[in-house]
């Protein structure tokens, strides 16, 4: 066990959570009363194949006297593979959604489930959460990608979430944010990326076009100025990581259209690049291809409905290609230095790495770099 800086403690791993500690927890958080008290709980793992960076469980609860207000939770930790524990570390994102929810939460509620508690350790790069159990929820699937009305819903929910801090990076709240054109983008996506492209080509080069797979040193060498045209012109608060496996979609009348889970990517950096990252490394290039021009224009409007001005639609289109572009890296990263750890997380990497070629080739974008 660890402890908090006000001197809770809290389990690292799943075999270390108690009945006693989960009561504390829930208590504290609000979720339950004095009255209540957590007896025992069985506990299934999830996640297999999705998240690499953290270790998911669905907790159901038998209480002392009776059934609780609250029958079942989620419970994360920090993932036991020091391979993919080392890249999170580098990015500092155990932290970043430990702060999230600290401190950002409240202003995007009805996006995200309610975290009752979290803590993170930065000795030791510790973390758990326990959150709101949203398993009747349909979960969205990288690997499979999703048809045109899903991700519909999604732009129309990214547009609240962009909208929110759109223009307003500059907010000492958002201050601890990572930047993309910051030092750790801009200096460790870039080594990470030198450093994985040839391991990523030799897994999954048969999904990559020639033109793509032997630009490596034009592309590396164009990275820092990629950074920084990220970092220029419009910003906000971003999920950074928004992907069909992190989306919950809502399943019955009394749920909300989608929830967003997992911010340990939360970054400032162009709107597009969500936008980018969902439409070329999630949906199937089919539906992309399909209905490209109606997403791009639908997210637009969604902004603009919600108050953002100054931002025309040729600018978010100009913005969504270099986004596309510099994603890339994204692809290259993720394909060459994380461990997938099953079949499925190689299925939803090659995915990935094909939807974000096509898209490459598709608009011609390695003519955005010298």
């Amino acid at each position: 066990m660890h402890e908090t800086s006000d001197g809770r403690s809290f389990p690292a791993a799943l075999d270390q959570v108690d009945a006693a500690w989960l009561t504390d927890a829930l208590r504290h958080g609000g979720a339950i009363t004095a009255d209540d008290t957590v007896s025992s709980f069985e506990a299934i793992p999830l996640g297999e194949g999705y998240g690499m960076l953290g270790n998911l469980a669905r907790l159901i609860l038998t209480y002392e006297a009776g059934a609780g207000p609250v029958g079942s939770v989620i419970f994360k930790c920090a993932t036991a593979s020091e391979g993919n524990r080392a890249v999170a570390a580098a990015f500092d994102m155990f932290n970043r959604e430990f702060t999230f929810y600290r401190t950002l939460a409240e202003q995007v509620r009805p996006l995200i489930p309610t975290c009752w508690f979290s803590a993170y350790d930065p000795a030791t790069l510790d973390c758990s959460l326990v959150m709101e159990d949203l398993s009747d929820y349909r979960r969205g699937d990288q690997a499979a990608g999703c048809d045109v009305d899903d991700a519909r819903i999604c732009l129309d929910r990214m547009a609240v979430l962009h909208s929110t801090w759109f223009d307003r990076t500059g907010d000492p709240a958002v201050a601890w944010v990572p930047t993309v054109d910051g030092d750790m983008y801009k200096i460790g996506m870039v080594a990470a990326t030198q450093a994985g492209w040839d391991t990523c080509m030799s897994i999954f080069g048969s999904v990559v076009p020639a033109e793509i797979s032997s630009a490596k040193d034009r592309y590396i060498g164009a990275l820092p100025s990629l950074h920084d045209r990220m970092g220029s012109g419009h910003q906000a608060v971003l999920h950074g990581d928004f992907r069909l496996d992190n989306l919950l979609f809502g399943q019955q009348p009394d749920h909300r259209p989608v929830v967003l889970v997992d911010w340990q990517g939360i970054i400032r950096s162009k709107p597009t690049q969500d936008l980018a990252y969902f439409l070329t490394q999630n949906v199937t290039t089919e539906v992309r291809r399909a209905h490209e021009t109606e997403l791009v224009e639908r997210y637009h409007r969604g902004l603009v409905e919600r108050g953002v001005a100054g931002y025309g639609l040729d600018e978010c289109w100009e913005d969504y290609r270099l986004a596309a572009l510099w994603l890339w890296e994204y692809g290259v990263v993720i394909g060459g230095t994380l461990d997938p750890a099953n079949e499925r997380g190689v299925a939803f990497m090659s995915s990935l790495l094909e939807r974000a070629s096509a898209a490459i080739t598709d608009h011609d974008l390695l003519s955005l770099i010298a």
